[in-house]
């Protein structure tokens, strides 16, 4: 866990300022969180942000090493070059990207189970987006939402969405 502040009180970890938390494919951001380390239960307030990492391996020309590399939350690791007769170079990369994110005003839940419960909640995952009054992240990682609106055009992002469905409660499976 990196932190600005640290307090310790009744076995819970109080970090406050800068927060992150890493584990798994995730990462937490915050401005304060209480961690319990015996239950990793954890409540997280404040600018909160969740990133779902992926990893994959592929073989890349050099143009698309660049757009990869400038790619902004990508980290790619070059395993091998490779060139063919013709001369054509191939490239054997790991990449490590950024799949999902949500954006919440709280947090709570358990960094060993994958259950979170989260407020006021902007999420993007794949090709949609989409905002919550709340919402619960189960272990297997469908996302229940309440007074939800997702789209398929970014511009929900901004508030000026030309469409999307809305609903009192959805299930997502990302």
């Amino acid at each position: 866990i990196r932190y600005d502040r640290i307090t310790y009180v009744d076995g819970n970890i109080i970090v406050t300022g800068n927060v992150h938390i890493p584990f798994g494919d995730f990462d937490i951001y915050a401005d304060r969180a209480i961690v319990n380390p015996d239950s990793r239960d954890i409540d997280a307030m404040g600018n909160i942000q969740l990133y779902r990492r992926t990893r994959m391996a592929g073989s890349v020309t050099p143009e698309e090493l660049m757009r990869l590399e400038n790619s902004a939350g990508n980290a790619v690791q070059i395993k091998e070059v490779t060139t063919d007769l013709f001369g054509n170079q191939k490239i054997n990369v790991d990449i490590t990207y950024v799949d999902s994110k949500v954006r919440a005003e709280r947090l709570s839940g358990n960094l060993n189970t994958g259950y979170f419960q989260f407020t006021k909640a902007e999420l993007s995952f794949g090709a949609m987006v989409g905002r919550a009054a709340e919402g619960v992240r189960k272990p297997n990682g469908i996302i229940t939402l309440k007074d939800a609106e997702v789209s398929s055009c970014n511009y929900l992002e901004s508030h000026n969405s030309h469409y999307s469905v809305s609903a009192k409660e959805m299930e997502l499976t990302p």
